[in-house]
């Protein structure tokens, strides 16, 4: 099975809780307008400060300064860092500047970059950009050059592929070295990408095993097209001074929060755009690693999801329109992101056509076509099914019965104040799924929120009444230190009754046995949950050591507000609180803890909040939980230490035993692996015979996960009213998204590598840690003997 589809949603729009800004001027202050310093040096014609960028710089100053809930202010930031962190932003992969072009743009910047921020002038940004265009330009000309000449396939090199970390070269001598490598690179995956020379249409003739052209002219074609794409790449490499400007903007942003960002009005209008999703594209989450465009997030019900042909971690190489093979795909690698996504996107139905490669097989590429088209709401719908879960022990003559385990998958929290043709609520959505489980006799409830990277923060609060009733804690948020903490509590739909001059209250919907499924892709407002629902001791949580950990609240404050000025277009997402779990924990960092460890794929990505770049500390406030409350009447299922123990005890027997379990564990362990090892080798043999086995190794877990299915739960779909309506109107664009949820949470195999456009075989639908914690949510049931008499 492929790797799961949604990596971190930590990026995604849906992953970021939005509180409005508009009433955030009140005490902030007079933004500056006029310079307050001495005019910096003259700058070069070609990239001068306009009074529109002064603006913007002088705004963002102002609201790092006034809004950032660290109160840090700008003059005490690094200075070394912002401009490291500008150097790293044009080169990360550290392929062009050298040591001392760093130290230059310091020992010319560090002191005076603060007075340039206060007077808004992006001198030192044109600056370094043009020592950064030079660099390019020299490397580039030195690449055709050496393509011109034989390169050694066979060597025993390797090339290590992440070089984030990595310090720039101290001399063009290493520089080179480190080029020469990167060209072998190159060719290697060139010849070996598409099975055979000779472009798209070859590639797509090959075989998935076919033996690669490495004749003479087959490698002085494949130098050849590298060497046309290096001259692509110094053009697009030219980028515009608005483009300069956000990235150097950026650069400051980064030294307060890895969320905190600053959008000049070009890229406000891509943002706007993609709130309202009123422009088609192929509905992923991509990111630049290193030149690269790669595929972060596939969102769910989008087109590179409903294609199946696309891993997380995959690189699109190239990008074309129309159906037609023969139509040229231009080259992206080393274009801006931003511009990547604009070519992606088009009118509802056109098709765009993909250059792919592999992200677990580095060289290994397929051409795929997709339509593009909106990725709606409906495809993004709560769904479930009720899966009969056997005893794990049976008297041959008094067989145990099964529990009827009700599943329901959330993919995300999704609210009725999106503008689309039809409203939806994820709190009644899911109040009608459990409503139908509990007809169809479900002893337990799993509620997976694997792939769920968060959304709106009131569906969060109304779904979590559903389990716990009216009136009780959700979670806290507090802005900077030493303010006070606000309590978002259950019912806030609660009517008054004036009669009786009350509130009434609500009783949860479901009262059993409980189990929440994380991974560490389970971010934001599913952390909030799942947080809510451990702290008032309703449900045990079950999956990765800990969710994804992103504990903070970002406000999107036009810069139009702050100045009285609509000309004025820019804006700056700024994070301005932090939210904890009724306990007082703050799930910054740490997430929230899994009570049972039943681990995911997504436990060997760094996709964690921890794993980025400054990000907030963890801390701590008073909780809001009354411990001495006796337990509420209602509840049929209380969640006890002794209840875990037990229960993660039988579930660690499992793990031990099970043959699923090993299958499982040598998936994941396969990309641990090649998580870990970053490197490729420089022998275009060795390359060959490590796809070869890596494809020998994907068909032998295929396998066995195949004959896995022949014996899964019995399971029966459940479905919502507005789903079954929808099919019998005949309205595909409402049901494509109701069968979603085989496709989630379960996937650890990368793509086979073959022609992505010819007929692949469906990866088994076994999801081995869904059946886990169905298994656990039985047990819980049993010992509770809440197993109906008629449930075989």
């Amino acid at each position: 099975m492929k790797l799961s589809r949604t990596l971190s949603r930590r990026l995604a729009l849906s992953a970021l809780l939005f509180v409005p800004a508009f009433a955030l001027a009140a005490d902030a202050g007079t933004p500056p307008v006029a310079p307050t310093v001495a005019a910096p040096a003259p700058e070069t014609p070609r990239y001068t400060t306009t009074r529109e960028m002064q603006d913007d710089v002088r705004l963002t100053r102002f609201c790092l300064d006034r809004f950032h809930i660290s109160q840090k202010k700008t003059d005490a930031t690094d200075m070394r860092q912002v401009i490291r962190n500008f150097f790293a932003q044009l080169d990360p992969s550290r392929s062009f500047f050298l040591q001392s072009d760093y130290k230059l743009a310091c020992a010319r910047f560090e002191k005076v970059l603060p007075d340039y921020l206060k007077n808004g002038s992006m001198t030192a940004a044109f600056g370094i950009y043009e020592i950064f265009e030079k660099r390019v330009a020299e490397r580039v000309d030195r690449a055709r050059e050496r393509l011109a000449r034989g390169f050694d396939l066979a060597n025993g090199d390797s090339l290590k592929l992440n070089r984030k970390d990595e310090p720039w070269c101290a001399t063009d001598a290493e520089l080179d070295a480190f080029w020469e490598k990167r060209l072998t690179n190159d060719l290697i995956n060139e010849l070996i990408g598409g099975g055979k020379s000779g472009g798209e249409d070859a590639a797509d003739e090959a075989g998935e095993d076919a033996e690669p052209d490495l004749s003479e002219a087959a490698v002085r074609a494949a130098c050849e097209k590298i060497a046309k794409r290096y001259e692509k790449f110094r053009k697009n490499l030219v980028l515009e001074p608005w483009e300069i400007e956000e990235m150097f903007l950026n650069a400051l942003t980064a030294q307060f929060d890895p969320h905190t960002t600053f959008f000049p009005k070009e890229s406000m209008e891509d943002f706007q755009i993609s709130m309202r999703n009123s422009l088609c594209g192929i509905g992923a989450v991509l990111y630049d690693d290193e030149g690269y465009c790669t595929v972060r997030e596939i969102i769910p019900g989008g087109p590179v999801d409903r294609s199946g042909k696309f891993s997380v971690g995959d690189r699109i190489i190239a990008v074309g329109s129309g159906t037609d093979d023969s139509v040229a795909l231009t080259d992206v690698v080393g274009m801006r992101l931003n511009r990547i996504v604009r070519m992606l996107r088009g009118k509802k139905g056109e098709t765009v056509r993909l250059l792919v490669e592999s992200g677990s097989d580095h060289g290994d590429r397929k051409y795929i076509s997709l339509v593009r088209d909106e990725v709606k709401l409906t495809e993004q719908l709560a769904t479930a099914k009720l899966i009969s879960v056997p005893a794990e022990t049976a008297d041959a003559a008094a067989p145990a019965a099964d529990v009827p385990v009700g599943v329901i998958n959330l993919p995300a929290f999704y609210g009725k104040d999106r503008t689309d043709a039809q409203a939806f609520s994820t709190t009644e959505d899911v109040k009608e799924l459990l409503g139908k489980l509990k007809g169809a006799g479900a002893g337990a409830i799993v509620l997976d929120l694997r792939d769920n990277g968060g959304g709106y923060l009131n569906e969060a609060v109304d779904l979590t009444e559903l389990f716990v009733g009216s009136g009780e804690p959700v979670l806290q948020v507090r802005g900077a230190a030493g303010s006070d903490a606000n309590v978002l509590r259950t019912g806030r739909k609660t009517l008054f009754d004036a009669a009786k001059h009350i509130f009434t209250t609500t009783l949860p919907e479901w009262n059993g046995p409980l189990v929440v499924l994380v991974s560490k892709a389970s971010a934001s407002a599913s952390e909030i949950v799942a947080g809510a629902l451990r702290d008032n001791r309703r449900a045990v949580i079950v999956g990765d050591a800990q969710t994804h950990g992103k504990g903070s609240v970002q406000e999107i404050v036009p810069f139009s507000y702050l100045v009285d000025d609509e000309a004025q277009k820019a804006s700056i997402k700024i994070t301005r609180s932090k939210w904890y779990a009724p306990s007082g924990d703050s799930i910054q960092l740490k997430g929230v803890a899994a009570d049972i460890r039943v681990p995911t794929v997504y436990s060997v990505f760094p996709i964690s909040e921890s794993d980025l770049d400054n990000p907030l500390p963890w801390d701590s406030i008073p909780s809001v939980l009354d411990e001495s409350r006796p337990q509420p009447g209602w509840l049929a299922a209380p969640v006890s230490p002794e209840l875990i123990a037990a229960l993660d005890d039988a579930s660690r027997r499992r793990q031990a035993e099970l043959p699923e379990f090993v299958t499982h564990g040598r998936a994941i362990s396969w990309w641990e692996r090649a998580e870990k090892d970053r490197t490729v080798p420089l022998d275009i043999r060795e390359r060959i015979e490590r796809r070869a086995a890596d494809k020998a190794f994907v068909r032998t877990i295929r396998d066995e996960y195949e004959a896995f299915a022949e014996n899964d739960f019995r399971s029966e779909e459940i479905r919502l009213d507005s789903a079954v309506e929808a099919e019998k109107s005949g309205d595909d664009a409402k049901t494509k998204g109701f069968s979603l949820s085989k496709r989630r949470g379960s996937k650890l195999l990368p793509q086979s590598g073959k022609n992505a456009d010819a007929e692949e075989k469906e990866d088994p639908e076994y999801d081995v840690v869904l059946r886990e914690a169905a298994r656990i949510a039985a047990d819980w049931a049993r010992s509770l003997n809440r197993v109906p008499a008629d449930a075989n």
